[in-house]
């Protein structure tokens, strides 16, 4: 009997802090200064940065990339494409106005970077 109350109350502890680390990004930070902003690197084909970028409908995103390779970044969906140079900074600064699911990836070698989940309001 102590053996499965232990248990249960370990797997509710469990449950609990998983919720607390995995819960979705909350808006508050955008509703404060009006922009959501990410950063995404890339060194030999592996993505650093958020896998998942969370937006709500009408506020302005920026994300700024940074590569070992010229590409060409591609926001599909929202059809914004920009040339990005090896070793340098490209940023795609837009408006978030079409909620849905969208990839973000490095056109030209197909690496993906992250998705853009854009909530609406």
């Amino acid at each position: 009997m102590l053996k499965s109350l232990i248990i249960g109350l370990a797997t509710v502890v469990l449950l609990a802090g998983l919720w607390v680390f995995l819960e979705p990004q909350e808006f508050d930070d955008a509703e404060q200064n009006g922009r959501l902003s990410y950063h995404l690197s890339v060194t030999g084909g592996v993505v650093a940065g958020p896998a998942v970028l969370v937006a709500r409908e009408g506020y302005p995103v920026e994300i700024s990339v940074t590569t070992d390779q010229s590409d060409l970044l591609h926001l599909h969906g929202y059809e914004i494409q920009q040339p990005i140079l090896a070793g340098r900074l490209a940023t795609l600064s837009f408006e978030a106005r079409l909620p849905g699911r969208y990839l973000l990836e490095l056109e030209e070698s197909g690496i993906p970077l992250a998705s853009l989940e854009v909530y609406p309001r």
